[in-house]
């Protein structure tokens, strides 16, 4: 049960840097500009508060540092294979990508 709920954990943060990233990678770029700073911060915002909250889930979860990374890397496969079935359903729905 551990392992079941630390790949979700991990999973849906994974989820949310990936989201973050494709949404804000427009915004960044040169000539830098207002809305550039702004994006960054709120990219690095959220990097910050992933990061918290992976720092808590690694801390729960008493295992070796060898499973982390197994379960973490499983955990992106399940987070990215997420986001491609729902850009799948999203451009069979409308007919428009989403990302």
């Amino acid at each position: 049960m551990k392992n079941s709920t630390f790949i979700l954990y991990q999973s849906l943060l994974w989820v949310v840097l990936l989201v973050t990233n494709i949404v804000l990678n427009p915004y960044i770029g040169p000539p830098f500009e207002w809305i550039d700073v702004v994006s960054m911060m709120m990219l690095f915002l959220s990097f910050f508060i992933v990061f918290l909250l992976l720092k808590k889930v690694f801390i729960r979860h008493v295992r070796s540092v060898r499973y982390k990374i197994g379960l973490s890397i499983l955990a992106f496969i399940i987070a990215v294979l997420f986001l491609v079935v729902l850009e799948n359903v999203w451009f069979e729905v409308t007919g428009k990508m989403l990302f």
